[in-house]
């Protein structure tokens, strides 16, 4: 079976999705994987071994060719048809785009295919989705709410991939470890750091990591302290090194240099998501500085047992908060970094990263007292699992399996004696999700009783899309609802 998987995004957006490719490699023992992606982001295929073929288009050069004066107007597209031409001669049995843009879902349309999944524009132009996922993705994750699943979780729930783990390993290519053998490292601890995002507002301020640097060398006076930068940083890291005043070695590697860095390092520290993302098929530990627009709720780092610091107004975290909670993951101490989460509770958010058996990650706030945030959390995600899978014909059976498993997950993170807490906010949420069930049935039943004449196509349109939206909310619901109720007749059973 041949397989092209779609990334038009940038390096990080690819990286998130290894899982998904490995993931099709290992399921479908038969598939012959290709990757189509912008050019940079094809260097990462020597370290993806799954990977048969990588395609890359080149943007830069499409885009000037469609401005310059000398270049006749519809040479970029002839080019680029073209090249799409001579990847429609694989003749691939499934296409799964795993990017929501216009580009991306036209490029998905005009290649041939028995089978797709994800955004793609038929020959009328109109959107198709092929799962609920990617439907969620498109009108739901990339809104204002308050929690959505981490787009790896999406991209593995819409390919069938959503109950088998996340497997993030990469190969460390002879190459990269000749980078690193460069750096002439001791057999001691190794701390690296990436100083700098792609863009200037998520970075770290250079003021605060000189005196991180400092903190950490003057408490761990034998550890290596590694600056991670690609060759366009080279100046800027030997400027930051000549300004910190203690010794930091320079890393200027290529990708295949950093991951195999990431798996001799003790830790990473950094704002950047690609270096993050890289870090998952590594052994590092790896502290997230998520800073101005990062979302660290659809793209943080996704590794078990990592930290994620976000600061509250939009501020940037402080030096103490970070030198305090890297120096306790250093130490493998939990109760450290649950104090220092507390202590610095009012300027940042001390996060982390679980990957739970039910399918999904979690970043769990570690000042957080009350658990009433994490079982309206859970429950949603769960429920929410259960509508995109279109489980509704199920029987009440399969919502007491999806309980039972959600309540082993809840007992490993809340603490025995919160039991009557929990219990009370399950009654709670079951008498909040019933009266909204009543509420979206009345709006449903209202609209199809009372609904305004239509007199053209746009006036049909609106009322389905209305309708659609009414009953999938009411599916949802019940679903809650269900699910709750189950939730808690087993609550108290030593399951």
């Amino acid at each position: 079976m041949k397989i092209l998987v779609i990334n038009l995004l940038r390096l990080g957006d690819m990286v998130m999705t290894v899982p998904v490719i490995n993931g099709l490699a290992a399921k479908r023992g038969d598939a012959l994987i290709d990757v189509l992606s912008f050019k940079p982001v094809g260097q990462l295929h020597s370290m993806l071994p799954n990977v048969r073929r990588w395609w890359t288009l080149n943007r830069d050069e499409l885009q000037e060719g469609m401005n310059r004066a000398d270049v006749p107007t519809l040479a970029s597209f002839a080019v680029l048809q073209e090249q799409l031409d001579a990847i429609n001669a694989e003749k691939y049995d499934l296409i799964i785009n795993l990017t929501q843009t216009h580009f991306s879902a036209w490029v998905a349309g005009y290649l041939k295919a028995g089978d797709r999944l994800g955004l793609t524009y038929d020959l009328k132009g109109l959107p198709h989705f092929y799962s609920p996922w990617f439907r969620y993705l498109d009108e739901r994750a990339d809104g204002e709410v308050e929690d959505v699943f981490h787009h790896t979780d999406i991209f593995a729930h819409a390919c069938g991939l959503g109950e088998s783990g996340r497997d993030w390993k990469m190969t460390s290519t002879a190459k990269g470890k000749a980078e690193v053998d460069a750096l002439a490292l001791s057999e001691g601890e190794v701390i690296a750091l990436q100083l700098f995002t792609s863009d200037e507002k998520k970075n770290w301020p250079l003021s605060q990591w000189t005196d991180f640097v400092r903190n950490i060398k003057r408490e761990r006076p034998a550890a290596q302290i590694v600056a991670i930068g690609a060759p366009n940083e080279s100046d800027r890291i030997n400027e930051f090194i000549a300004n910190a005043g203690v010794t930091i070695i320079p890393a200027i590697t290529s990708l295949e240099g950093a991951v195999a860095l990431l798996n001799r390092a003790q830790v990473l520290v950094t704002g950047d998501t690609s270096i993050k993302h890289l870090a998952n098929s590594g052994s590092a530990k790896v502290v997230e500085l998520s800073i101005g627009w990062s979302d660290s709720r659809r793209t943080g780092i996704y590794k078990a047992d990592s930290l994620i610091m976000r600061a509250v107004n939009d501020g940037v975290p402080s030096v103490g908060a970070v030198h305090g909670a890297t120096s306790a993951l250093l130490n493998g101490n939990w109760a450290a970094i649950e104090q220092v989460a507390a202590a610095y509770k009012n300027e940042v958010n001390i996060l982390r990263s679980r990957e739970l058996s039910s399918g999904f990650w979690y970043a769990q706030d570690l000042s957080e007292q009350c658990n009433v945030r994490l079982v309206t959390t859970l429950v949603e995600r769960c429920a929410w699992k259960i509508t995109l899978n279109r489980e509704r014909q199920k029987q009440f059976s399969e919502f007491g399996s999806e309980g039972v498993a959600l309540r082993r997950e809840l007992r490993a993170l809340i603490p025995g004696d919160a039991e009557l807490p929990v219990l009370a906010h399950l009654d709670f949420l079951e008498k909040r999700e019933g009266d909204r069930t009543l509420a979206v049935s009345s709006e449903l039943f209202t609209l199809k009783r009372e609904r305004a004449p239509r007199t053209d196509l746009l006036d049909i349109a609106k009322f389905r899309k209305k309708q659609i939206e009414l009953e999938f909310a009411h599916q949802h619901l019940e679903h809650k609802t269900k699910l709750i109720r189950t939730l808690k007749s087993n609550w108290t059973e030593n399951v």
